[in-house]
C-alpha cells in the first residue's frame, strides 16, 4: 500500500500587489505563488513541490481581468483561460490565441488555468512533471551532464542509451 505524507503548507491571500510582495519577501524563497493553480497542485500531489507557504493572487483586483488601451491588453496574472475565452474584444483582435485557450484542458481546467501559467510549462512539448503511473512501473530519470539518463531508482539500463534516441 503507497502511503502518503502529510504537508502542512501556510495559505496566504493577500488582497494588494503590495501586501503580496510583502510576504513573498518576508518567506525567503519558501513560498510559491498561486494564480490559476492548475501545475503547481499537481506538482505539489505528486511530491515534486512540497511549498511551505503559498500566496493566492486571485484576491488581489487588478490581478483579474482584461484591461484594453491604447497600447493594447493587460490581462491580469490570475485571469482565467475561460475568462479570456469571453472577452469579445480579445476574441476579435486575437483570435488564435482564444482558439488555443480553448483547446487546454476540460472547461474545468479552463476555468483555473491562467495563461501565465500555461506559457510558463511550454518546454518543448513535454510536460514538466511526470505523467502518475503507479509505483512498479514509475521510473524517474535525471539528465546527467553526459546526455545520458540514470533512474533514481539505480536501474543503470538507462544509461546505456542517449536520450535523444529513444
Amino acid at each position: 500500500m503507497l502511503q502518503r505524507r502529510i504537508l502542512t503548507v501556510e495559505y496566504l491571500s493577500p488582497s494588494s500587489a503590495k501586501e503580496a510582495s510583502d510576504l513573498l519577501a518576508a518567506a525567503s524563497g519558501r513560498a510559491h505563488v498561486l494564480a490559476g493553480g492548475t501545475d503547481l497542485l499537481v506538482k505539489m500531489r505528486t511530491g515534486l513541490l512540497e511549498p511551505q507557504v503559498v500566496i493566492d493572487l486571485k484576491n488581489i483586483p487588478h490581478m483579474r481581468g482584461v484591461v484594453v488601451d491604447g497600447h493594447g491588453f493587460r490581462i491580469g496574472a490570475a485571469t482565467s483561460c475561460a475568462e479570456l475565452g469571453e472577452h469579445a474584444a480579445l476574441k476579435a483582435a486575437w483570435p488564435g490565441l482564444v482558439e488555443g485557450l480553448r483547446l487546454i484542458g476540460s472547461t474545468q481546467i479552463q476555468g483555473r488555468a491562467t495563461l501565465g501559467g500555461k506559457l510558463s510549462q511550454i518546454s518543448g512539448g513535454r510536460r514538466r512533471y511526470p505523467r502518475r503511473e503507479p509505483p512498479s512501473r514509475r521510473r524517474e530519470h535525471l539528465q546527467e551532464r553526459s546526455g545520458r539518463a540514470r533512474s533514481r531508482r539505480g536501474d543503470r539500463a538507462a544509461d546505456r542509451q542517449p536520450i535523444g534516441s529513444r
